[in-house]
């Protein structure tokens, strides 16, 4: 049996919200299974049944100590729920990092635990039924709700080999490295015209800079991640903005090739921007040339 902790602590926040891509919750995992619920005891020791080990050693069960404190009786409830229903979940567990939880083999929170059906809520009590968010993202920009096809980029994101390793400069409150992105790419976002998700700091975060660089257009026009009409930027504004997020994203990313195309980028002249708009300016030029500064490299 393996032994983990299982907190709980997903609330809207304020200020500019973070998400992580469903690679970088495989990453992030020293386990990840698909099972359900096969036993539930004294409010916490819960035991799975693995269906699928996913990343690590097979294993057929797996026990954990959920140690949230609030409100144990509600949690209790999911847990039968969920094993009387046989729900399917996949499960993103952790190695302790602090000394406090030493006494676990490995730990997990329920923002790292994925329902494999359509709509947990209601075999979830309130106050835990919204933890689960509709959808998630891909490292792609992908906006995925349907069990089968999240259970496939999970799978693919584990046998994942990195081809590059960048070196992120941005300070993250959440595995991976943050990248902006617009309002309507995060499903739960907070406040202000660029929100942040985080990546695995590999090639498919640098993949994802040179679209945002070379085809910004496509982060308008994919389907959004969340329904919500706020925070909306003029036309002429939204290259610019997926732009330069892009450069400061291909920044944690030093190499000939990224600096020949951003020395170009850092020559450009400034975009038509729309008259009438009071919100926050975006310039890609100038962020070009801030990432070039930071490489110790002077564009004249």
């Amino acid at each position: 049996m393996l032994i983990l902790s299982l907190a709980s602590n997903v609330w809207p926040q304020q200020g500019q919200a973070h998400e992580t891509v469903l690679e970088l919750k495989v990453d992030a995992a020293d386990v990840v299974v698909r099972g359900t619920v096969l036993a539930v005891q004294d409010h916490e020791a819960v035991t799975v049944k693995v269906l699928e080990t996913i990343k690590r050693e097979n294993r057929s069960s797996i026990e954990f100590t959920d140690v949230t404190s609030t409100d144990s009786n509600s949690k209790e409830q999911a847990y039968n729920n969920w094993r009387t229903a046989g729900a399917e979940f996949l499960w993103f567990l952790r190695k302790p990092s602090t000394e406090r939880s030493a006494s676990y083999s490995l730990l997990a929170s329920w923002i790292d635990v994925i329902p494999l059906l359509r709509d947990i809520r209601p075999l979830t009590p309130a106050p835990y039924n919204p933890i689960f968010p509709p959808a998630y993202v891909t490292a792609e920009l992908q906006v995925l709700s349907n069990p089968d096809e999240i259970l496939a980029v999970v799978r693919k994101a584990a046998s994942h080999r990195a081809t590059k390793i960048g070196d992120c400069v941005v300070s993250s409150i959440a595995p991976g490295c943050a990248v902006g992105v617009p309002y309507r790419m995060l499903v739960r976002p907070g406040d202000g015209n660029v929100q942040y998700l985080h990546m695995p700091v590999d090639d498919r975060m640098e993949t994802l800079c040179l679209r945002m660089i070379q085809h910004p257009g496509e982060l308008w026009t994919m389907p959004a991640a969340n329904s919500s009409g706020a925070y909306g930027v003029p036309d002429l504004e939204k290259p610019t903005l997926v732009r330069e997020q892009g450069v400061r994203c291909l920044r944690s990313f030093r190499s000939e090739a990224n600096i020949k195309l951003l020395k170009t980028i850092a020559k450009e002249k400034p975009s038509a921007s729309s008259p009438n708009y009071r919100g926050p300016r975006f310039d890609s030029a100038a962020a070009a040339a801030e990432a070039l500064k930071s490489w110790g490299i002077v564009v004249r």
